[in-house]
């Protein structure tokens, strides 16, 4: 009777989910009226039945829907419902959990779940089954399994004491980092505890492969009202940023509901959360310019602002704003934004005058960087105002002559000033402002007194303290113009003036700051003027070899020399000139090793140079142990072999087998941190099998056969080590089946060279396997013979032997 009873109410209960809440209150009701022991048998034996239904069973789905319902509603309308769960509910679905049915398993996780929610306490005995029971399904074969568990697994972590806490965490973190189905990684993020041992784990689900998970994350940091103070700026910089920059627009749409209805909202309003940027970072101003693109309500007027109490977050937040508008081409917002062109020279004069005026370091930083960030906003300006231009050009020279400012500004200021002013009106007065600045000094005209000596390197006349600093500014002004000038530019007449008059003076400054600057500017000029270049190529080549950082500088003008007009341009002094850049590549100094690689990766891949030497130092360098630790040159170098072997495979066939042979010698001395040479050669192998586009030849039917001769010539006359080296090479090769006569011959007689004065067996097993790709099998009768010989020496030898 009461099983029927039960029967009929799950039954009815499978047949349609609007019946559930009426099923409930009659189940509710037969609970209250019948025995304890009856009805919990009735309702095991009814819960069984549903176990056994597989995954995707719309019934079985309606039936734990139901089995659900009446949980959550039994704690208000039974007395002790709490003790039919523990006593009743739960041992059967542990039951269920060890059951080697992933039907009864996947079900059972269902019901438990909502189980555990409607429990405010379990006894301790009970937990640790439960718990270690959950953690066991957490490696089941069936993804949905494992997510069942991980659900379960997040109810208990309110209920338990620190230590279980930690342990449970433990396993549900590393469920999320590293589970391959998107459905437990899912159910966990937005069920796990949020505290600080997991949220490094939930953060980094921003790069998940999965766009609804990412989703997910800014959801759910949303919903939870997670404080932004639980981040730091760095990781709040990076979550936003990749947020406000995913593909999916889902994901962006929830990022910025984070970030603009909390986080903002907690930090007290935008200018808050722009004081809590780190202005430094590039990160910053690319989360910022997502967010200007996805909140399209924000408007900004330029009366919204005090513009003499900006800060640098406040001024970094309008610069960006403002190249956001100029590059969305919003005039209207842009003209709004930014006062008059005379208002704002006011506010450049009115932080320049503060920078001037106050003796605290940190301060003048401070007012330095809103500088800054303003002359960077002066390019979204409107220059029609002929009297707010004037005025603007009078403020930058006065700047640049009477203030001591830093090279990121000073090199701002002087691009604003190419730009107000003509270029060659702006190089016209630059000779003016020069004289300015020694006339503060009282040197009207002492700097063209000094000159180099006849070899062009060192000093002539020492320099007073004045003279140095009035020179080390004139070249930082000078080094930043020269810099911004185009390698097109004109020939300006006064660029002589002022090379004359103050470059080559400050070269002989014993001061190296100074002469560095100096000779970096005749550099420069050199660049953009060929007649400097070869009036002062000699000056180039003496210093080329001098013991300080000049050299570095010529070398980057020589190669930036070679690149621009080819090295032709050397005239008489190639090969000298060639030989000293070469001598960078065994430079102690790790910062200018690295330069000179750049340098010549460059010159390699635009065909500037052929240097055969040159090119084997790089390979020598990519391999070598002692720059394991230079990222910068390895990645250099990681980039250009498998570009230039691709693309110019001649130049690395002439140097293979120097290069294998080189690495041999080097393994030797050092075999525990050299990468076999074997190894070695096969990467260079795999560089020059595949051309850089799928529809080029550069490599002909004759290059692997002039590769081979290489190799068999240089396996004739090498060590034994290096001839075994030079077999297992040659067995590598990939030959055409349609080479000339004359190099199958030549491979031949090669090959039967080296037959003769080989005697181990690898190195017989590598040629014999050559041998067959080019010759064929009857070029085997050699090794036959061979082996027939040696085998009768063997018989011979044991012949004597008594078994």
């Amino acid at each position: 009777m009461v099983s029927s009873t039960l029967q009929s109410v799950f039954q009815d209960t499978v047949k349609t989910t609007s019946t559930h809440r009426k099923n409930a209150a009659a189940l509710l009701k037969l609970h209250r009226k019948m025995d304890p022991v009856s009805f919990s048998a009735a309702f095991e034996e009814c819960v069984l039945r549903i176990l056994v239904l597989g995954k995707g069973d719309v019934y079985a789905d309606r039936a734990v829907k139901f089995i659900n319902s009446y949980l959550d509603s039994l704690n208000h309308g039974v007395e002790n419902g709490a003790n039919f769960i523990s006593v009743t509910v739960l041992p059967l679905l542990l039951k269920g959990l060890v059951s080697s049915l992933k039907a009864v398993r996947y079900r059972s996780l269902q019901i438990l779940a909502s189980a555990l929610n409607n429990l405010e306490e379990i006894s301790e005995a009970q937990f640790i089954v439960i718990k270690d029971s959950l953690m066991v399904r957490l490696r089941d074969k069936e993804a949905s399994i494992r997510a069942g568990a991980a659900i379960c697994l997040c109810r208990l972590q309110g209920g338990c004491d620190d230590t279980d806490a930690i342990q449970i965490q433990e396993h549900l973190v590393k469920l999320l980092q590293y589970d391959s189905s998107s459905d437990v990684r899912k159910n966990i993020l937005w069920n796990i505890k949020i505290d600080s041992h997991s949220l490094d784990a939930l953060l980094s689900r921003a790069c998940d492969i999965d766009a609804s998970i990412r989703k997910l994350l800014y959801v759910q940091l949303s919903v939870s009202q997670i404080h932004y103070s639980m981040l730091d700026i760095g990781k709040r910089t990076e979550l936003l940023q990749r947020g406000l920059q995913d593909r999916d627009l889902g994901t962006r749409t929830a990022c910025m509901r984070l970030l603009c209805d909390s986080w903002i909202i907690q930090m007290g309003g935008i200018d808050k959360f722009v004081s809590s940027l780190d202005i430094h970072e590039a990160e910053s101003s690319a989360m910022l310019m997502a967010l200007f693109k996805h909140d399209t309500k924000l408007r900004f007027t330029h009366q919204d602002f005090d513009w003499t109490n900006l800060n640098p977050q406040l001024a970094f937040f309008l610069k960006t704003y403002a190249a956001y508008l100029r590059i969305s081409t919003n005039d209207d917002k842009l003209d709004e934004l930014i006062p008059s062109l005379s208002d704002f020279v006011n506010v450049l004069e009115h932080y320049m005058n503060l920078v001037i005026g106050t003796d605290d370091e940190a301060e003048k930083l401070k007012y330095e960087y809103v500088v800054q960030e303003l002359a960077e906003m002066c390019f979204s300006l409107d220059l029609c105002d002929e009297i707010g231009r004037r005025k603007l050009e009078e403020f930058l020279e006065m700047t640049l002559v009477e203030s001591d400012l830093p090279e990121a500004v000073m090199s701002k200021l002087i691009r604003l000033g190419l730009k107000v002013s003509a270029e060659a009106v702006y190089i016209k007065r630059l000779p003016g402002m020069i004289e300015k600045i020694c006339n503060m000094y009282n040197l009207a005209s002492t700097l063209r007194e000094s000159h180099l000596d006849k070899d062009g390197v060192e000093p002539a006349a020492e320099w007073s303290d004045e003279k140095s600093i009035c020179a080390l500014k004139c070249m930082e002004i000078l080094h930043s113009t020269f810099q911004l000038l185009g390698f097109q530019c004109p020939e300006y007449p006064e660029i002589y003036t002022l090379l004359e008059e103050y470059v080559f003076p400050c070269m002989a400054n014993p001061i190296p700051a100074i002469s560095e600057l100096a000779l970096a500017c005749l550099a420069q000029c050199s660049l953009t003027n060929p007649t400097i270049a070869s009036t002062n190529m000699d000056v180039f080549y003496t210093l080329l070899s001098a013991k300080d950082a000049r050299a570095n500088i010529c070398f980057k003008f020589f190669v930036d020399l070679i690149l621009s007009n080819r090295i032709e341009s050397l005239q008489d002094n190639k090969t000298g000139i060639t030989t000293k850049l070469r001598h960078f590549l065994q430079c102690e100094n790790e910062t200018y090793l690295s330069q000179a690689v750049e340098g010549y990766c460059k010159l390699f891949l635009f065909d500037k140079l052929e240097d055969s030497e040159a090119l084997l130092a790089l390979l020598i360098l990519y391999y070598h142990p002692s720059t394991a630790h230079l990222q910068r040159l390895r990645q250099s170098l990681s980039y250009f072999f498998p570009i230039y072997g691709h693309s110019k495979p001649w130049q690395l066939k002439e140097i293979f087998v120097r290069s294998i042979l080189s690495f041999s010698e080097m393994t030797r001395a050092s075999p525990s941190s050299m990468l076999q040479p074997i190894t070695i050669a096969s990467q260079i192998l795999d560089w020059l099998s595949t051309p850089l586009h799928a529809d080029s030849n550069n490599v002909d039917a004759t290059f692997y056969a002039d590769l081979a001769i290489s190799c068999l010539t240089a396996a004739t006359d090498a060590s034994p080590v290096n001839r075994r080296l030079m077999c297992q090479v040659i067995s590598k090769l990939q030959l055409s089946s349609s080479l000339p006569a004359d190099k199958i011959e030549q491979m031949q007689i090669l090959v039967e060279q080296l037959q003769s004065i080989m005697s181990d067996p690898s190195s017989i097993n590598a040629l014999k396997k050559f041998s067959k790709n080019v010759f064929g099998a009857e070029s085997l009768e050699i090794y036959n013979n061979t082996e027939s010989t040696d085998f009768g020496n063997i018989l011979q030898s044991v012949s004597h032997l008594k078994l």
